[in-house]
């Protein structure tokens, strides 16, 4: 929660002020744990230009007039009417507030998933109803599927996205005849509450966002013979926090699901115990 700069914080103000920019690294690891564990978390009274980019789902607009005002730095702020401004009764702002100009860079390739392109024929010839594209962004899987005559549902919470992916230009390097065969549907998958029907699904696709809570919603609503397509980030640097346990997804689907494709990677630091996994799986019955 960002603080009034007043009374006795104005008083110490050297000797306590930080700027958010400063803790911004901090508070994001600190949130990844928070989602980590399930714990619902929110951040208050943190301009958005000051967080970062991962961060901003987490952000709760102010209720209170007073709280929020902007400084002439925030004039053509893209993403001003979401922002939870600044206190107006502070002494001072922070010297790093700045308009955002863009929301999200263009994707620079608009190649499928090689995972999904292997395993795409038992897909495309095994699959007859909805097809979820979960955490989407420029719809780069969806509109390869879609490019073969697939119906795909492209679930995210970045507009910009779905509106690029709704304006169907370069959306698939295979090429595009029907953009109407994608559907998009806005949905915070952190906090929104799961709204598929039980073996409703014949297919989920999920690339490169990993929440645990999902997992379960997926099985209950993958038909029986549905397919399930998941294919985490590496382990590359903090990545390790937003990855699975160890065998995790292996123990939780070995149950339910025939595994077509498996592989999973220990990554550092090893005393975590996580894991980056590729799987391709087809679901024999419910757990």
């Amino acid at each position: 929660m960002g603080m009034e700069y007043r009374a006795n914080a104005e008083k110490n103000f050297d000797e306590v002020f930080i700027d958010p920019i400063d803790y911004k690294e901090y508070l994001l690891n600190a949130i990844r744990q928070f989602v980590r564990y399930d714990i619902v978390t929110s951040v208050y009274n943190i301009p958005l230009c000051l967080l970062d980019k991962r961060v901003w789902n987490f952000a709760t607009d102010s209720i209170s007039d007073w709280k929020k005002t902007y400084t002439d730095n925030c004039d053509g702020c893209r993403v001003k009417d979401k922002c939870s401004g600044v206190f107006a009764t502070s002494i001072t702002q922070s010297k790093n507030i700045h308009k955002v100009n863009c929301l999200h860079k263009l994707p620079k390739d608009q190649s499928p998933s090689k995972l999904l392109e292997k395993y795409s024929d038992e897909i495309l010839n095994n699959t007859d109803g909805k097809i979820l594209d979960i955490a989407c962004g420029y719809g780069r899987n969806a509109a390869f599927l879609a490019s073969y005559d697939k119906e795909i549902l492209c679930i995210d919470n970045n507009e910009e996205s779905l509106e690029y992916i709704k304006a169907g230009n370069n959306l698939t390097t295979v090429g595009l005849k029907h953009p109407e065969l994608l559907s998009t549907k806005k949905m915070d998958l952190k906090i929104d509450s799961w709204c598929f029907e039980d073996e409703s699904i014949s297919a989920i696709i999920n690339v490169h966002f990993f929440l645990p809570k999902l997992i379960p919603y997926f099985v209950k609503s993958l038909k029986i013979g549905g397919y399930l397509l998941i294919e985490t980030i590496d382990g590359k640097g903090n990545n390790y926090l937003e990855l699975p346990e160890y065998n995790y997804l292996k123990n939780y689907l070995k149950n339910s699901f025939e595994f077509i494709y498996y592989k999973e990677k220990r990554v550092k630091p090893f005393i975590e115990n996580k894991s980056s996994v590729k799987l391709f799986a087809k679901k024999r019955h419910n757990i």
